[in-house]
């Protein structure tokens, strides 16, 4: 994408709507006005400085947090597209950008994310010129030209957003977040209606909890002992029983 603001019309002009983004677009970034190109004061550019120590152990992290996640999230690329680097080069991740593919809603994908306290991010602006700040030019046709088609930024606003990589995250940090879907799981389903598949859910179970057990031993999944059982519970009886309506007890 390529958008030219003229000069002239570069003026803080605040509005109130949401432009002609989707409904319910981050708030976070919704850009109302232009805003100014502001410098670091002193005092913030002393502490950048003090950080210059840390940098390489900043960049590492933020390498192998990139990685743990893309590694959990390798199996999804029927659904989602994710981030890769450019030949030739090793970037420091910003965060982890995921595309849905066409079958998946973004929006009900990050409410789900969210609902689990996994923080997102929209990808800034997306397309810049359907913000509140670009309605004024847009109407009148004058201020600003595009070149091409946009269809390339249009997705991003409308099908990708980030999950973070920040270096403060932890393996076991990152591990939890991935498995925190895990207690939602609805469990094993046969379509045997014979007692003789009892056998098999029983050694379902039995797989479920050594499995567990692995997590807790490396260290990827640091709940309390309260806190697997209930996840146990869930897998093993809980999630089928309110997925199918069932009353069991």
């Amino acid at each position: 994408m390529f958008v030219q603001v003229e000069r002239t019309i570069f003026v803080d002009i605040v509005l109130t709507d949401n432009g002609e983004l989707p409904l319910g677009y981050d708030h976070k970034y919704v850009y109302s006005h232009f805003g100014y190109n502001l410098k670091a004061t002193d005092l913030q550019a002393s502490i950048g400085v003090a950080q210059l120590d840390k940098f390489p152990d900043f960049v590492e992290k933020r390498k192998n947090n990139f990685e743990l996640i893309k590694n959990k999230l390798k199996d999804f690329d029927e659904m989602l597209i994710l981030p890769e680097k450019a030949p030739n080069s090793d970037p420091s991740w910003f965060g982890f950008l995921i595309t849905v593919k066409d079958s998946i809603d973004r929006d009900k994908l990050v409410q789900y994310i969210e609902s689990k306290n996994i923080q997102t991010r929209m990808l800034f602006a997306g397309n810049l010129i359907k913000h509140p700040c670009f309605d004024r030019m847009r109407a009148s046709g004058k201020g600003y030209r595009v070149v091409g088609e946009l269809n390339d930024t249009d997705r991003t606003l409308y099908e990708t957003f980030w999950v973070g990589v920040y270096p403060g995250m932890t393996e076991q940090m990152t591990s939890l977040a991935n498995l925190g879907m895990l207690s939602n799981f609805v469990g094993m389903l046969t379509d045997s209606r014979s007692f003789l598949s009892y056998p098999r859910h029983e050694l379902y179970r039995r797989v479920l909890c050594s499995y567990l057990g692995e997590l807790v031993e490396r260290g990827e999944y640091f709940s309390g002992e309260e806190d697997l059982a209930r996840v146990i519970r869930n897998v093993c009886h809980d999630n089928a029983e309110e997925y199918f309506g069932l009353c069991l007890y």
